[in-house]
């Protein structure tokens, strides 16, 4: 029996924010308890809503959510750079002014209306990294990159960004990554997808794709900037970075945002948001994949 996919998700608020001022978001579809095999084809996403810019975390969740929407049902759009760019254009940029309405007049029934001094913010609109990933199974007897099919593949992925939000395919021991491959690249102004750019080219021309195939046994993780930072620098230390990270994630929400924590109190960690999906490729009954949703 082909492996199947084991999936947890965990978001931890910057030290000082609650839970609802988190504006890293993650989405996954379908919607999986961790225990759950899936043999069936998934998607993930997590964005990095940037911080200066008003309503981020909604930004981040429209992001989200439509990219992973595109991502399950839409396989031939969300591999091609264009045909994605006017698909999140369409579903998430051009509904936002509606979005800004139902902000405004939610803070006017609560008692807080829009600042005169809020309104450039909000003409500015919002912006957000975003890396998204689509997996689907492979049918039997695919070969391996040896041409051997019996130890071929299970699953092929294509992953999409757009800034600094990073995908790890951990395999035999190693780690790729993208589209960041060393922590010395991280910095204060990655790119950003804007909930104003209607420029379907120029957000296909930033958009960078990268595509593999996954056997029993390997993992992908999708991390926002402050985790993928902290990835990348584990690895170029050789310290597998993904024991430590798979062990934290193995208790739970809670143990994890207590090991984030850690890490921060430490100063291996910048404070800010985290946002990981962890997706694991094991036999059924593995029984390794027992983190705790974040809801």
């Amino acid at each position: 029996m082909a492996p199947k996919l084991f999936v947890n998700r965990f978001l931890v608020p910057k030290e000082g924010s609650s839970d609802l001022e988190c504006e890293d978001a993650i989405e996954v579809r379908p919607s999986l308890d961790p225990d759950d095999a899936l043999d069936a084809p998934l998607s993930a996403a997590v964005a990095d809503g940037a911080s200066e810019s008003m309503m981020a975390s909604r930004w981040a969740q429209s992001l989200v959510r439509e990219a992973a929407e595109v991502g399950l049902l839409h396989s031939e759009v969300f591999g091609d750079p264009r045909s994605l760019s006017a698909e999140l254009v369409r579903r998430a940029v051009e509904p936002w002014d509606d979005q800004i309405k139902e902000y405004c007049a939610r803070r006017q029934a609560g008692g807080r209306p829009v600042q005169w001094y809020e309104q450039p913010g909000l003409e500015k609109g919002a912006y957000a990294t975003l890396v998204a990933l689509r997996l689907q199974p492979l049918p039997p007897g695919v070969p391996d990159e040896d041409g051997r099919a019996s130890h071929g593949p299970a699953w092929a992925y294509t992953a999409v960004a757009l800034g600094d939000s990073c995908l790890f395919h951990v395999s035999g021991g190693a780690a790729t990554s993208f589209p960041l491959t060393a922590s010395a690249e991280f910095g204060l102004n990655p790119r950003l997808l804007g909930s104003r750019n209607h420029d379907v080219d120029l957000i296909a021309d930033r958009l960078s794709f990268s595509r593999g195939h996954l056997r029993d046994g390997d993992e992908l993780l999708l991390a926002t900037d402050a985790l993928a930072a902290w990835f990348l620098r584990g690895c170029e230390d050789r310290s597998r970075p993904w024991l430590e990270l798979g062990e934290a994630a193995g208790g739970g929400q809670s143990a994890f945002g207590a090991w984030v924590h850690e890490q921060r109190e430490g100063q291996l960690m910048r404070n800010d948001d985290v946002a990981l999906v962890r997706v694991l490729v094991r036999d059924e009954g593995a029984g390794d994949a027992d983190g705790r949703d974040a809801g």
